[in-house]
């Protein structure tokens, strides 16, 4: 329950009520948990359609993000990475189906403004230098670290090498 309650906090913040939970046999456990939110259980040879094709969705997306990146070896970090761009990406433009033709669903739930990919720098992947500190020494310590964006970056302060 414990990862379920920031999302019903986050709903809850913004005056929606949740009133029923998709899930298969394993969130069972849960059901007085959510109460008054009715957990809705499929069987065991059945699978919640909405859900399976979202997971498939992403599965794509990340694996594309990956790929593209041309690594033989893809860090855990850069895994979480490509999972959180995904489902960022996934919901940072209105839907068809959704309430409102205007708002993304991450603008609905969160209430912030949607990411404005014009004004991105740097694509998930790219090798990038990033600033240690603004206080630069008169020393021969590194003022840069060489790094890999693992998100998409809208700061200026990030330089892009090739």
């Amino acid at each position: 329950m414990r990862r379920l309650e920031p999302v019903f906090q986050q709903y809850h913040s913004r005056i929606f009520e949740i009133h029923e939970v998709l899930a298969d046999n394993e969130f069972q456990c849960l059901e007085a948990d959510i109460l008054p939110t009715r957990l809705n259980l499929v069987s065991r040879s059945e699978h919640v359609g909405d859900v399976e094709n979202s997971n498939k969705y992403l599965k794509q997306t990340v694996r594309c993000l990956l790929s593209s990146t041309g690594a033989r070896r893809v860090p855990k970090a850069m895994v979480i990475g490509a999972i959180d761009l995904a489902t960022t990406c996934a919901n940072a433009f209105p839907i068809d189906s959704g309430i409102s033709d205007s708002l993304s669903p991450s603008t609905i739930v969160t209430g912030r403004q949607p990411l404005n990919f014009n004004n991105l720098k740097v694509a998930f992947g790219t090798f990038v230098q990033i600033h240690l500190h603004n206080h630069p020494t008169n020393t021969m310590q590194p003022r840069t670290i060489n790094t890999i964006a693992l998100t998409l970056l809208a700061t200026p302060k990030v330089h892009i090498t090739s």
